[in-house]
């Protein structure tokens, strides 16, 4: 094994109780930061929160083109 291969990370942004900018800006953090994908929660125990696909569209139009899959 490579011990000097890095570990790819995602990390989960959790938007109860955080405003759109606030998702915006930690996931531009998270993406300067390298981390290699960027999960947003649209639900928990079966209650909606917010709108999951208008969040992820957000998000996916700040984050830089090479951190984006589809």
């Amino acid at each position: 094994m490579n011990r000097s291969s890095p570990i790819a990370t995602d990390l989960v942004l959790s938007p109860f109780g955080a405003s759109a900018t606030e998702l915006v800006e930690a996931a531009k953090c998270a993406d300067e930061s390298g981390f290699k994908g960027i999960w947003v929660l649209d639900h928990f125990s079966g209650k909606l929160v917010g709108k999951g696909w208008s969040m992820n569209r957000l998000l996916f139009s700040e984050l830089s083109p090479i951190q984006q899959k589809k």
